[in-house]
């Protein structure tokens, strides 16, 4: 089985959010760092594939911090998981 850690505690801005996810995910040079932009990146098999589990460390945090951001991270994932049919990930919020 294949664990990533992210680790979202020190996050204090959408772009920053977006930076530690496109580092820490591969993302393509050319992602456009908004929802938009995450969910055709992570929903394209030609760009992303995603380890067996993600724990998003300091999810908690972020949810008071940045709520709106927050919420989409996590909609995103559930709805890949959801409509995703290549492979499927267990993401962990903390």
């Amino acid at each position: 089985m294949s664990y990533l850690y992210i680790d979202l505690s020190n996050i204090t801005s959408s772009s920053e959010l977006h930076q530690i996810l496109k580092e820490n995910l591969h993302l393509p040079d050319h992602y456009g760092e908004n929802w938009d932009a995450f969910w055709d990146v992570i929903t394209d098999v030609d760009y992303i594939t995603f380890p067996d589990q993600i724990t998003f460390i300091g999810y908690s945090l972020l949810e008071t911090k940045l709520s709106e951001d927050a919420k989409c991270l996590k909609m995103c994932l559930e709805e890949y998981n959801e409509e995703h049919y290549v492979s499927h990930c267990h993401f962990v919020f903390l």
